[in-house]
This record gives structure tokens, sequence and C-alpha cells, in this order.
């Protein structure tokens, strides 16, 4: 089992946040809709995109879940669920189109 520590990293606003696992990034969303991935082990930004609009980062409290290889942010404002692969620099590998507006999400089947 890994040692267990906790550690700040400075990432400014955020609208979520999810860790993927011991040796995989801190993935955030900041206030400014941009998904970040960091280094848990060095705090250093590896990666970032710009994936939703200010407006709809604040709108409705976006998640990000995540499983072995692929991350799962949600969209409040257009109804779409979009799968990042955080192990290719977060490349949106699909954009999945809910009913709705995709305020709520959780993943299932794991």
């Amino acid at each position: 089992m890994g040692r267990r520590t906790w550690r700040y990293l400075e990432t400014g606003p955020v609208a979520a946040v999810n860790a993927v696992g011991e040796g995989g990034p801190l993935l955030v969303l900041a206030r400014d809709g941009s998904l970040r991935a960091y280094d848990g082990a060095t705090g250093k930004e590896q990666a970032r995109i710009s994936l939703l609009s200010p407006e709809a980062a604040a709108a409705a409290v976006p998640s990000i879940q995540v499983d072995t290889t692929r991350a799962y942010v949600n969209n409040p404002l257009s109804g779409e669920v979009y799968e990042i692969d955080y192990n290719d620099n977060l490349r949106r590998a699909r954009t999945l189109k809910v009913d709705g507006k995709a305020g709520h999400m959780v993943e299932t089947g794991r």
C-alpha cells in the first residue's frame, strides 16, 4: 500500500477536482473553464485544455468522474459529457450528448 500524505497545490479558483490515484494526475476544472492536470508528486502542471466556457464552469457545479484510463466532465449548460484521456495530454476522446442539462453525474458499472 502506498504512503498516504496530503499535499497543498495552488491551482486558483476551482469548479471541480478529482484525483486519479497513485501515480496519476490530479485533475482540476478551473473557474475559467480550463481542465488542468497536475503531477501529484511534484505539483507541476502537466497539461491544460480549454473545455468549458466560464459560464458553464460556474453553472450548476460541474463534476469530474475518473476511472482507470478516462475522466468524464459534465457541461451543465450544453447537456454534454466530455470523455477525457488524461494519459494523452487531456485529449477529448468523445463528446456524449445527454437529454436535459447534465447537471448531476455519476458513473456506474466499473
